[in-house]
């Protein structure tokens, strides 16, 4: 899995990420995946990307998040993050968030809620964040 701005490498390197599943070809060609996998908590990272870019946007503190990995992202996965308006908590100032990732082939890898608070009131609208900007692909 890549970042647009990088290699695949570059972004396991900044993650520190030692576990052989996902840096070692030949560990990971003994495994049940048979190929190297993205880890799972950068496919979530996608996730905060768009939550504080897009929806609720710029200022929004996370609360907390649930994760459920469904499938391996393999290297050479294309992902896509989206993020909808599941409930507005108004008097609190607060959002639940409906989170999933997709790979190429449309199948998701990853679901989950977010609650956040974002910066301005939260307003109920059924909003459906799917942006660009949160594709990532390995090389």
């Amino acid at each position: 899995m890549r970042d647009q701005r990088g290699s695949g490498r570059e972004l396991r390197d900044d993650q520190r990420d030692r576990n052989p599943i996902h840096r070692d070809a030949e560990f990971a060609a003994s495994t049940s995946f048979g190929e190297p996998i993205a880890p799972g908590i950068l496919t979530a990272a996608l996730v905060a990307a768009v939550i504080g870019s897009e929806l609720p946007g710029p200022g929004a503190v996370y609360l907390s998040q649930s994760l459920k990995f469904l499938r391996p992202v393999k290297l050479n996965d294309t992902i896509t993050a989206r993020v909808e308006i599941a409930e507005v908590l108004h008097g609190r100032n607060r959002m639940c968030l409906r989170t999933e990732c997709l790979n190429g082939r449309g199948e998701p890898v990853l679901t989950g809620e977010a609650w956040v608070m974002p910066a301005e009131p939260a307003q109920r609208d059924d909003r459906r964040i799917e942006p660009a900007v949160a594709l990532a692909r390995a090389a």
